[in-house]
């Protein structure tokens, strides 16, 4: 930030150039001992007071027989913040508990996390280069994989789900969704795509739809209540045994069925069967 004019004749700690810390403390120790550094860095102030981060390089050199230093100095501010924030979000990936992929336009692989590979058994090094292509097998429905080409091909997102395959063989369901990464200049930049493995939960779903099935198709009547007797589901067959529909007897009491032909005792009976023995 200084003229020429400025900076022939004066010396730099005078313009308080130097930024005297640890960094600075090492380089002129090596210096002094050494006679030259090589590629040390030194935080250097600004004329406006601004702090940056220089990769300096000095050693003697004699000109007309006079000792001279010469120091060679590169601006490294911008691209160590630039490293430093890859770091950070490199370990922000590997601590989320979802998979995450990053690829180029191409839609190969550049980069997974811990999550993806514990996920899919796959390690880096197998999967670079590579599209997520591999994780798909016999099983896995053509119609879902054209629509993720499809909509890669046009530039958009995605999000669905898709049958998937483990390296050791092994089948899950995988909740993708990939949205592409456009660059400064309206290019396409990445795609990132984020999978969760949501088998327990589609198992889970399936076997509450088989329930569902048998409880309504069922020609016993069934009636589900609360914890306080309270009717809160009945099945078709219920309402074809006794004329009552759901709307009937929801919010109700089982005793509507209750005909009076039978003991206090029965009742009194039946209910301490429940409570003791759960049937």
């Amino acid at each position: 930030g200084y003229s020429r004019t400025e900076l022939l004749g004066a010396n730099i700690d005078d313009l308080g150039l130097r930024v005297k810390d640890e960094l600075s403390a090492r380089l002129f120790a090596t210096l002094r001992t050494e006679g030259r550094v090589n590629n040390l860095e030194l935080h250097a102030r600004r004329r406006d007071g601004a702090q940056r981060l220089l990769l300096v390089s000095s050693e003697s050199i004699l000109l007309r027989g006079v000792a001279h230093h010469l120091h060679t100095l590169v601006d490294i501010t911008d691209s160590r913040q630039a490293e430093n924030q890859a770091r950070i979000d490199q370990s922000a990936l590997a601590a989320i508990s979802q998979g995450v992929v990053i690829a180029d336009p191409q839609r190969k692989i550049l980069s997974i996390n811990a999550a993806f590979e514990a996920m899919t058994g796959y390690t880096p090094g197998e999967v670079l280069g590579k599209t997520c292509a591999y994780l798909q097998g016999p099983q896995t429905d053509p119609a879902t994989i054209k629509a993720i080409r499809q909509a890669l091909e046009d530039r958009q997102s995605f999000s669905g789900e898709i049958l998937n395959y483990r390296k050791d063989g092994t089948v899950f369901w995988n909740a993708l969704s990939i949205n592409p990464v456009w660059g400064v200049n309206g290019e396409l930049a990445n795609y990132v795509g984020v999978h969760s493995d949501v088998t327990a939960q589609k198992q889970q779903a399936q076997q509450l739809q088989l329930i569902e099935q048998v409880f309504s198709q069922s020609t016993e009547g069934i009636t589900v209540t609360d914890a306080h007797g309270t009717i809160i589901r009945v099945n078709r067959a219920f309402s074809k045994i006794t004329g009552y529909s759901e709307a009937d007897v929801v919010g109700k009491n089982p005793r509507v069925l209750k005909s009076g032909l039978q003991s206090h005792a029965f009742y009194q009976a039946m209910w301490q069967a429940l409570l003791q023995d759960g049937a």
